[in-house]
């Protein structure tokens, strides 16, 4: 299978702007406006391989269910197939229940990156939230119990990790 367009090259013109604000940051955070739109997501794959490439992060944490993220977690590690099944590219974000494309090109580019480097130098995935088994409503709506949940766990995220800078993917 060829990923083609779904792993663009990030614009050369675009890293100092991106380098100079992440420059001395912790925690870089990255948003999505508009849920499952292309170009979005091509950005934001291309953001993420160069962030990698370049050393920015090795963890990325995302609003995902922390117990589904595992999964994925796991398979940037190496296990399963080299293709990742549909439960593990749909546990990449929760919220979608359709494997997308490019959230399946992204994992097998991770996968890859993660297989060449030592295993200090690997990419983590982790889960944000506490919720997220693919319900639409419920306690995730709770703004301030979902916000306080997701929060918790990113420091603890830092804690366990205190000289990693981390990607954290937000959908809104």
């Amino acid at each position: 299978m060829t990923d083609g367009n779904l792993l663009p090259v990030l614009d050369p013109a675009s890293i100092p702007a991106l380098e100079a604000l992440s420059t001395g940051a912790r925690v870089v955070g990255w948003s999505e406006g508009l849920h499952n739109c292309a170009e979005y997501l091509s950005a934001r794959n291309a953001v993420i391989i160069h962030g990698v490439r370049a050393g920015w992060f090795r963890l990325i944490a995302a609003e995902t269910n922390v117990d589904q993220a595992q999964s994925v977690d796991r398979y940037l590690a190496g296990q399963g197939p080299d293709d990742p099944p549909d439960d593990v590219v749909t546990a990449m974000w929760s919220w979608f229940r359709t494997p997308l494309a490019h959230n399946a090109a992204l994992l097998r580019w991770v996968r890859g990156h993660n297989a060449a480097v030592p295993s200090s130098r690997r990419v983590i995935f982790s889960g944000l939230d506490a919720f997220g088994d693919g319900d639409s409503g419920g306690a995730h709506r709770d703004l301030a119990v979902r916000d306080r949940a997701q929060f918790n766990n990113l420091r603890r995220f830092a804690a366990d990790r205190p000289h990693e800078r981390i990607l954290v993917f937000e959908q809104t």
